[in-house]
């Protein structure tokens, strides 16, 4: 209750929120209900929402693991890798090996000094034995006695996998074994379980149940120290980011191999699996090997302790280890948990990681087994991160949107730095210091958006016309002509007018046979390796990039903005362009790609331009007959055997380059007959050999159309005895063939194309 002393403060106070509710209602609401979408966001059980969110979540942690790797020092681990790979096929023969050269690389590694040997792979059919082959493809009286009683001796000593199980006692051998999740009929036999389930009503179980198992035979399980799974659980994006430590099968309880390896290694012997009642359901809370405790998830899963890329562990061949002559070779191996897993093409066990997509799934089993080791703490996300999140997203929603409607647009940016820096802090800060993962995705996104919603307000009708300017332009004009348009954006018209414009066609020669000669993936990657400084090109001479059309790239200059000197804009990139290619052409067969050429074709006229199409579909283009006269060149650069033809309206603009007359044409679809040009390249970058090639070439030109056939072809033969070109090639078959002519009163000079 306010007393007459303060009440007029009182009063002045209410107005003052009043009005600020008043003035800013829209901003504020705004705020307040994009705070509930990020709560929903948090809490929302529905499927696609999760996933949504989840995508989001796996990329903020796939980009924290990557900046927090640890610096590795290989020497310290305890782990190593005795990889199969192309090495050990060349020279040990193909996969499968024999169980026999299997016992061996054992034996040896056991003579190294390993402690503890772990198979990524399991045995769950038995090995051919040729001595039982031979005697059941005997016949009945095929044979004689002392034959059949020679090969009933020879069975056991051929007993392969007997040979295996006779070397793994005594030794720390862990067999794989691998879980299947749809029902099948099991082969081989498991490993003792390490627990079993206590909860009455096995569904109230949280450990993910198996439906199935290939394990391994009998006698070889028998005689391994243990067993443990070899399976991966990714993510919904198919990431691998977690790992199960325990898999349930039936009412029985089996670890993965990286912690039945641990066990081994550390001489570990009790086991536990601790769990907590959530509803009325259990979830595990850890695992307890002797006194070291493992933090899971709710289901048993850890999340991965990366230590880097792939080959972060030492690998060692193991045709080396099978080869090897003295006991001294790999002293590294001493008191090591060994790993034996493939890398050879078509074994890899590859899988997609946060780290690589392609990383080598031995690594995964590594990377925890090392972990279990060394006893660290796995990272986990604590069971309260979620109401922690929400009491953040409440706080900052609430906050930001009663303040940010009164910060400026450079105080609003400030603010939301100072609030989001932090964050980010304090998340990478629990991961490195505790172990904790956090989901930092929502509480950011909530203060990106308020603060994206209230630094826009004032600028609608500007972002409106520069995002117009992009989606029509971006993809086809530089950004210097962007931002000229945006300095004068009513001289810019998406309505169709005519114009005085140059058009350029550039199309890769034989592309149809380069095609059938690549997989799909190479001609991708190789268009776009042409594509990308072809574009570059036409962009830093002021050219529009009309379209491309598989192999074909066709762009224009003098649109959407004026450009008075169009014809030599054109003519340089066309130059240029080239210039490209023969730097190109190397490269690409350096990769093993076809060399590639291309045909350029260059007219110039009045066009149509402007934003065609539909209401479905548009595009900023440019029409005409002198569009199409450009194509037709282009298409004409192949008859004659050149790389660049231009129209005479083009050429008659454009003094300062070097000309090649090339012929007199008239293209199918026209009636008028025209000059085309090959232009050779800039007037002051022209040699004197050159221009005196010129003239003989202008010469021999200047006869042929005054039909003084036989000095034509004599100064076309001096032209060629120095310069090999088709187009003179073309032109002394067609003095032969004028000569047969009996009359020639028709004959204009004229060479009437009948093809596109």
């Amino acid at each position: 209750m306010y007393t007459s002393k303060n009440a007029p403060f009182g009063a002045f106070f209410v107005s003052v929120i009043k009005s600020y509710f008043t003035r800013h209602y829209g901003a504020i609401l705004t705020g307040l209900v994009l705070t509930l979408v990020a709560l929903w966001l948090l809490l929302s059980k529905q499927e696609w929402v999760r996933a949504a969110v989840n995508r989001v979540d796996y990329l903020v942690y796939d980009l924290r693991l990557r900046a927090t790797l640890p610096e590795l020092d290989r020497e310290s681990l305890d782990v190593i890798i005795i990889n199969i790979d192309e090495k050990s096929l060349e020279e040990q023969g193909r996969w499968p090996w024999s169980r026999l050269k299997i016992a061996d690389l054992i034996v040896r590694l056991n003579q190294f000094g390993v402690k503890t040997i772990g198979l990524d792979m399991s045995f769950p059919e038995p090995e051919r034995n040729p001595a039982v082959e031979l005697l059941q493809s005997q016949t009945e009286g095929s044979a004689d006695a002392e034959q059949l009683e020679f090969l009933q001796a020879m069975v056991p000593d051929m007993d392969r996998d007997s040979l295996l199980a006779s070397v793994l006692p005594g030794r720390n051998i862990v067999l794989g074994v691998m879980f299947l999740a749809e029902d099948a009929t099991p082969k081989g036999e498991l490993p003792p379980p390490w627990y079993f389930v206590e909860t009455p009503g096995s569904e109230a179980w949280p450990v993910t149940e198996m439906a199935s198992y290939s394990s391994n035979l009998s006698n070889l399980q028998a005689a391994a120290i243990d067993g443990g799974f070899l399976n991966a659980t990714p993510d919904d994006d198919g990431v691998v980011r977690r790992s199960p430590l325990i898999l349930r099968h039936g009412d029985l309880i089996y670890p993965s191999i990286a912690l039945a390896m641990a066990k081994v290694h550390s001489n570990q012997i009790s086991f536990k699996v601790n769990t907590t009642r959530v509803n009325s359901h259990f979830a595990v809370t850890d695992l307890r090997l002797d006194q070291q405790v493992i933090g899971t998830d709710g289901i048993g899963r850890v999340l991965v302790p990366y230590l880097g890329g792939r080959h972060a562990f030492e690998y060692i061949s193991a045709s080396d280890i099978l080869t090897a002559t003295s006991l001294e070779q790999f002293p590294q191996l001493q008191g090591k948990a060994v790993i034996v897993g493939a890398t050879a093409l078509g074994l890899y066990d590859l899988r997609n990681t946060p780290i690589e997509p392609s990383y080598p799934g031995v690594e995964i089993q590594a990377s925890i087994l090392q972990g279990l080791i060394d006893g660290i703490r796995f990272p986990r996300e604590p069971d309260w991160a979620q109401a922690a999140t929400v009491v953040l997203v409440i706080a900052l929603g609430v906050g930001l949107s009663l303040v940010a409607p009164l910060l400026t647009a450079g105080w609003l940016m400030t603010v939301s730095l100072t609030i989001m820096v932090p964050i980010l802090w304090a998340n990478v800060w629990a991961w490195n210091t505790y172990h904790l993962s956090f989901s930092p995705v929502t509480p950011l996104l909530l203060v990106l958006l308020i603060a994206i919603f209230n630094g826009a307000r004032g600028f609608f009708s500007e972002a409106e016309l520069r995002e117009e300017l992009h989606d029509m332009f971006g993809q086809y004009v530089p950004t210097t002509h962007i931002d000229q348009m945006m300095e004068n954006p009513e001289a810019i018209s998406f309505a169709g007018e005519t114009k005085e414009m140059s058009v350029l066609f550039a199309d890769i020669r034989n592309f149809t046979t380069i095609s059938e000669g690549l997989e799909v993936n190479q001609l991708k990657q190789m268009l776009n390796d042409f594509f990308t400084p072809i574009t570059q090109i036409i962009f830093d001479s002021k050219g529009t990039i009309d379209k491309y059309i598989g192999d074909l790239v066709m762009a224009f200059w003098g649109a959407p903005l004026d450009d008075p000197n169009h014809r030599n804009h054109a003519l340089a990139a066309a130059l240029q362009m080239l210039d490209k290619v023969d730097e190109l052409r190397p490269l690409f067969l350096e990769r093993g790609l076809p060399e590639i050429r291309i045909g350029i074709g260059i007219n110039s006229g009045m066009m149509n331009v402007g934003d065609m199409g539909s209401e479905y579909r548009r595009a900023y283009t440019v029409l005409g007959d002198a569009v199409n006269l450009g194509s037709r060149l282009e298409g004409l650069t192949k008859f004659y055997g050149v790389s660049l033809l231009v129209g005479e309206d083009t050429k008659d603009g454009c003094d300062e380059f070097v000309y090649r007359y090339i012929d007199m044409v008239q293209v199918k679809g026209k009636d008028d007959p025209i000059r085309i040009y090959e232009p050779l390249c800039e007037r002051k970058e022209a040699s004197d050999e050159l221009l005196e090639l010129q003239d003989l070439h202008d010469t021999a030109m200047t006869f042929y159309m005054d039909r003084e056939f036989d000095i034509a072809e004599q100064k076309f033969q001096l032209f060629q005895n120095r310069l090999v070109h088709q187009q003179v090639k073309i032109f002394l078959e067609r003095i032969r063939l004028l000569r047969e002519e009996e009359s020639l009163l028709d004959w204009d000079g004229v060479y009437r194309h009948t093809q596109k």
